[in-house]
């Protein structure tokens, strides 16, 4: 049966009534971006619309729904997450740093660390020999704003493990969860699966679809990568998984035929009201 799941953290709480003391530049932006509306739970927003669609599939029907801070450690998000030291996503001018050790979360995948330190999550995969959870939310990367690009945006991710005695998960198998979510969103359209690389996951595949003669991508995912296995205190010689993420905004775009992804962020009622279902445009 699904559960929510709410992670709070009192270092968060302790970042933020810093951040309020600060006049900064740095501080100013960053508090601009902690109080933007997380519109996946926003009521007519497309970004809301689409999660709905995403979490009410039969797949993860039982799948833990999982809240996670918006302020996380550089180890979640990307040391634990078999991120490289030289990645570009490390990189301050891709991430908003509070300070060397606190970020505003750049993925939903961060849930994953959070996750496996629940207590309950580890004893109901030790008994069950399986877990799930989605979480979704709004993340953040320093980005120039135009008609594609915010430095707000947001994922809705996907994670399931079980005991390799239980089943030994293929990419096969993901790809069809993959399929069945392209399916209930876009119905009957042409997709393809192409190779991808993430540090989480591998092997890792990319869903595109055909919109308009144009190859779109979708969805990422893949199989859950050893390392993380391991570094969540779980033997990958017992273990296996896949994961992936929608990234919201983008489907909500494609979908509703939004051309400026700062239609996603209007408080005008003229324009909010259009949107009541998957099909309004």
């Amino acid at each position: 049966m699904r559960q929510n799941i709410v992670i709070n953290d009192p270092k968060e709480t302790e970042l933020i009534k810093d951040l309020e003391r600060r006049t900064d530049i740095k501080a100013e932006r960053i508090k601009r971006l902690l109080a933007l509306p997380d519109l996946t739970k926003k009521e007519n927003s497309p970004v809301k619309i689409i999660n709905d669609k995403i979490m009410e599939l039969p797949t993860w029907a039982d799948f833990d729904v999982v809240e996670i801070p918006k302020i996380v450690t550089v180890e979640d998000d990307f040391d634990l997450l078999n991120t490289p030291e030289d990645h570009l996503s490390r990189r301050e001018t891709d991430t908003y740093y509070l300070d060397k050790d606190h970020i505003l979360r750049t993925q939903m995948t961060v849930m994953w660390p959070y996750y496996f330190r629940d207590k309950e999550v580890l004893e109901r995969l030790k008994r069950e020999g399986e877990v799930g959870s989605l979480s979704p939310g709004i993340v953040f990367r320093k980005d120039e704003i135009d008609k594609k690009h915010f430095p707000a945006f947001h994922q809705t991710d996907f994670l399931y493990v079980c005991r390799k005695d239980k089943r030994i998960i293929t990419l096969e198998e993901l790809q069809e969860v993959q399929s069945d979510a392209v399916k209930a969103i876009f119905g009957d359209i042409e997709f393809r699966f192409l190779v991808d690389t993430f540090p989480f996951t591998d092997p890792s595949t990319q869903v595109e679809i055909n919109w308009g003669g144009n190859w779109i991508e979708i969805t990422g995912a893949g199989l859950v990568h050893p390392n993380c296995l391991k570094n969540f205190g779980l033997d990958p010689e017992i273990y296996n998984g896949w994961a992936g993420t929608f990234g919201l905004d983008r489907v909500a775009m494609v979908k509703m035929g939004i051309p400026d992804i700062r239609i996603l962020w209007s408080e005008d009622t003229r324009i909010t009201s259009q949107f009541k279902d998957i099909n309004s445009k």
